[in-house]
């Protein structure tokens, strides 16, 4: 894992999401000099993944919560056909 690579790792979802914005509004007004855009549009790219990275994680763990619900013990009738409460 390069220093980048832990630097961006280290972020949170929030952080990583707030430096992508700005760096994307640097460079839609065209503020960064040709020979710099390259490097911040390969760091768009590796926050993104970040970015995605949380999300995706996040949604397994919700995924997960969700099945474990799911999967409760469900209330069973008596003999004669009512649930118990």
């Amino acid at each position: 894992m390069t220093k980048k690579t832990k630097e961006i790792a280290a972020l949170s979802y929030e952080q990583a999401q707030q430096e992508l914005q700005e760096l994307l509004a640097q460079i839609e007004a065209q503020s960064i000099p040709l020979d710099g855009l390259l490097l911040a549009y390969q760091r768009c790219q590796e926050l993104l993944a970040h970015c995605r990275s949380k999300l995706n994680a996040l949604e397994v763990q919700i995924q997960r919560i969700d099945q474990a619900g799911s999967n409760a013990v469900a209330p069973h009738a008596d003999n004669d056909g009512d649930i118990p409460f």
